[in-house]
């Protein structure tokens, strides 16, 4: 499964700052069981409406508790979320 989570940042962040750092906190998703690879994105667009970031995690459907459970997750929720306006997650 893939799990994209695809982030609009508040005005005054800055979205190459958040996609540095995003990166380097990702780059260890791997040692969670059962997820493959994460990978982030940073949009090529500076829309008023577009979303500035996404993230994608390859992973078996069953490492979905994991994830969300894991340290990484929790480290990501609490140093990214004071500067997120909206996520969006979907599931595929």
């Amino acid at each position: 499964m893939i799990r994209h989570m695809i982030i609009r940042l508040n005005k005054d962040a800055d979205p190459k700052e958040m996609y540095e750092k995003m990166t380097e906190l990702f780059k260890d998703a791997s040692a969670i069981e059962g997820v493959r690879k994460a990978e982030v994105y940073i949009s090529n667009h500076d829309l008023k409406q577009s979303y500035d970031l996404m993230v994608r995690i390859h992973m078996k459907k069953s490492a979905l508790k994991d994830l969300e459970n894991s340290s990484l997750y929790a480290t990501w929720k609490r140093d990214f979320d004071p500067y997120i306006s909206k996520v969006t997650v979907f599931d595929c």
